[in-house]
């Protein structure tokens, strides 16, 4: 298929996934923040979500965007509710899905300036110690906002295969990450 030919076709199937949506009266994910983020910014909807919700746990926040950061920051006020957020973003996986793992950074600095508390999960048990080192010496080059290193309390057992990608130095970490991704795939 020509470019002219897969623009086509690819506009007839974005006209029939909204026709069949609207049809059926459905949303998608990105509508569903969207829309969502729409309410919030109503303030008598927004203060009656704060005041219902209690407590919001965010779990895998490194995965978050940047319009659910801010349904989170809508969402959040203290000291009307608590909020708390879980990730590392050293393990984001969804930038393709408009995830910004260096959204995670900034949480933390608010939560910090709030007065709020942080703690560092930082042993892993379910690495292999060869593993868990390999990836400490990287860490700050690779994740120079989050440069903490991990702890591995897993056994060596049986040995795992570890094979290494060999970049010149002066290789972005974009691009470090994007070879690393498409090995793996």
């Amino acid at each position: 298929l020509g470019g002219g030919e897969y623009a086509t076709i690819l506009q007839r199937l974005t006209e029939a996934y909204q026709t069949r949506k609207k049809g059926s009266s459905r949303l998608d994910f990105q509508e569903l923040e969207r829309f969502g983020m729409g309410l919030l910014r109503r303030p008598d909807i927004a203060e009656r979500c704060r005041r219902r919700f209690r407590w919001i746990l965010v779990d895998e926040f490194q995965d978050t965007s940047p319009v659910q950061y801010e349904l989170l920051s809508a969402l959040h006020k203290a000291p009307l509710n608590h909020l708390v957020v879980v990730g590392d973003p050293r393990q984001s996986i969804y930038r393709f899905r408009g995830a910004r793992p260096e959204l995670f950074s900034r949480m933390m600095g608010q939560i910090e300036q709030a007065g709020g508390k942080i703690f560092h999960l930082d042993e892993n048990f379910r690495s292999r110690p060869a593993l868990i080192e390999f990836f400490n010496e990287r860490i700050p080059r690779l994740f120079p906002d989050f440069p903490r290193p991990l702890v591995a309390t897993r056994t060596d057992g049986d040995v795992a295969a570890l094979e290494i990608i060999r970049l010149p130095e002066e290789t972005s970490v974009e691009v470090q990450r994007e070879t690393e991704a498409r090995f793996v795939i």
